[in-house]
């Protein structure tokens, strides 16, 4: 059986205007992400990764072109029904991991549930929504800190509530942004390991953004952007294991001590 398309772009443009200058920050981009695929978006700054992000997100409209998202043409859809679309279909994982400072970790994963009225949270009782909201964080490896707030957590625990919070969605597709940006090594392995282990287990397409090398060659396809456009889509032959990366971190922090 093939792999059937999940994302699908067609000569994706985005020009913004600032005063008299118009900036082209994506220059008629395609691409195809398939169902279950664990793939990187590259490129320095000014290439045009973050925009795309954007327009993969649903947070921002092209100029011009076509964007399927499992099968929807979002291309043309309302502020409203983008809203639906991300509720719905993407998990976001940033690079600060914006999590609410007074409330547990359960709490801050079960808060958009409480707001996603729609779909299969509709009539979801706050029994449910909990007990949704404590698998999450236990399939990051954190269901003994639920009850913890974040100034209790260390910065990769926090990342792995954000994790938690976008799983909790059961999204089609997580799209992750620098998630280890502000990680130390082994913090960022343990994160890096995650998104592998729910892409290979759970089958839920990742694709991170990013312009570390070292997390991309930890993904299986690497789309390497450069002034708005696509000069590279490759497959990685033998991608890292990132339980193998941690290994090794944690083998060179002991001979340093």
């Amino acid at each position: 059986m093939p792999d059937r398309s999940l994302i699908e772009i067609r000569d994706i443009t985005k020009t913004y205007r600032m005063g008299a200058v118009q900036v082209h920050a994506l220059r008629g981009v395609s691409l195809q992400v398939d169902e279950g695929e664990l793939l990187s978006i590259m490129g320095p700054s000014g290439s045009g990764k973050s925009t795309m992000m954007n327009i993969l997100g649903c947070l921002d409209q092209p100029t011009s072109g076509e964007y399927y998202l499992d099968s929807v043409d979002v291309s043309a859809l309302d502020d409203d029904a983008l809203a639906e679309i991300r509720n719905c279909k993407i998990g976001f994982v940033f690079q600060t991991f914006n999590l609410l400072p007074r409330t547990t970790a359960l709490q801050n994963v079960e808060l958009p549930l409480i707001y996603q009225q729609t779909g299969f949270m509709q009539g979801v009782s706050g029994r449910e929504r909990r007990q949704r909201a404590t698998q999450s964080l236990e399939m990051v490896g954190l269901g003994d800190r639920v009850h913890h707030r974040p100034n209790e957590l260390s910065g990769g625990e926090q990342q792995r509530v954000a994790i938690a919070r976008a799983l909790a969605m059961q999204p089609a597709i997580m799209l992750a942004d620098e998630p280890t940006g502000n990680l130390d090594s082994r913090s960022g392995a343990e994160i890096v390991a995650i998104f592998q282990r729910l892409n290979r287990e759970m089958g839920i397409t990742v694709v991170f953004v990013t312009h570390d090398p070292n997390i991309a060659l930890h993904t299986r396809r690497i789309v390497r952007l450069r002034d708005g456009r696509i000069v590279a889509d490759e497959q990685v032959e033998h991608p890292r294991d990132a339980e193998t990366t941690l290994a090794t971190v944690l083998a060179e922090s002991t001979e340093d001590e």
